[in-house]
């Protein structure tokens, strides 16, 4: 996220730019520190967590999701759907998973059961905390 870091001046200098571009630059300074507001995905409303934010996340609590939603097509009998039936193999595959849920790409919009940004968000946060058993 985007926000004021220091005065106009200080900013435009950091920039490199003259008072031309102000205008484009109004939202163009990152803060000095980190923002504590996880980054949320465009469009879909799911948020990156940057920190465990449910220390007792596991896998037990995300496997009834998988296998309601993502199973359908991905039990591993599928032509270019790899499996999504254990922990093992989810890890594998973790970037994947991370990217297509963060962008709202998986499930496809003609899934029979697409998933609710809560589900969505439920994977992202249990990704966010490692992944454990």
């Amino acid at each position: 996220m985007w926000l004021w870091g220091g005065s106009l001046a200080a900013c435009w200098a950091r920039m490199g730019v003259g008072g031309g571009a102000v205008a484009l630059l109004l939202t163009a300074c990152p803060a000095d520190g980190p923002d504590p507001t996880p980054p949320c995905a465009s469009g879909c409303g799911v948020c990156v967590p940057t920190a465990c934010p449910d220390q007792s996340l596991t896998y037990a609590k995300v496997e009834p999701i998988l296998a309601a939603k993502c199973v359908v097509c991905h039990d591993g009998k599928q032509q270019d759907a790899w499996p999504m039936t254990s922990a093992a193999a989810l890890r594998a595959k973790r970037d994947e998973i991370h990217t297509v849920l963060q962008h709202c790409q998986m499930p496809p919009a003609n899934a029979p059961s697409p998933l609710a940004k809560a589900e969505s968000q439920r994977i992202l946060d249990w990704i966010g905390c490692g992944m454990p058993d």
